[in-house]
């Protein structure tokens, strides 16, 4: 596979990543103003799950502790209480402080609906998530979820896991 079709599927990936983002946690999950058909909410959360780690309540709530308290204190990303330089090269890890606080995520989700991917909590009461686990295939293949790694480490691991797939072992370069 070539390095233009690697790029293409690494835009595409990370397309399908901005659109379930805008779409599912925004619109469908956050604000609840759109309701999307079961399948397809699964698929999204699929999707991100396997490229972000994103675990849909977290970032709900997270972005609904943001609407409550904008740019004032207690936003858990505002540039105009946490300095722009901060939240532009510490937001991940404004997030993930946010996002791990047990309280933050029962105050500001408590209408939150899990689906098949995310059991409800009182199934797994001492898991953040079912697939969040270390031994996780999208962890240990992609290199995305709990150790942080984002998008774009885990489109390109995906990249070089379909290339692997579509070239004959023999052809494939050493590294």
């Amino acid at each position: 596979m070539s390095l233009t079709w690697m790029a293409v599927i690494t835009f595409v990936i990370l397309h399908m990543s901005v659109f379930a983002t805008t779409i599912y946690l925004q619109r469908s999950i956050t604000h609840r103003g759109l309701q999307l058909h079961p399948i397809v909410a699964v698929l999204m959360h699929l999707e991100l799950l396997l490229f972000t780690g994103i675990i849909p309540r977290q970032w709900a709530a997270v972005h609904r502790k943001h609407h409550h308290h904008s740019d004032e204190a207690g936003d858990p990303h505002s540039p105009r209480v946490l300095g722009m330089w901060t939240v532009l090269f510490g937001n991940y890890f404004l997030y993930k402080k946010q996002a791990n606080n047990p309280a933050t995520v029962r105050k500001y989700t408590p209408d939150y609906r899990p689906d098949v991917i995310e059991p409800p909590t009182n199934v797994y009461p001492k898991l953040q998530h079912p697939c969040r686990t270390r031994h996780f295939h999208a962890d240990v293949w992609l290199g995305v979820g709990s150790n942080g790694m984002g998008r774009a480490d885990g489109c390109v691991r995906i990249a070089e896991l379909v290339h692997q797939q579509l070239v004959p072992h023999d052809r494939i370069p050493e590294f």
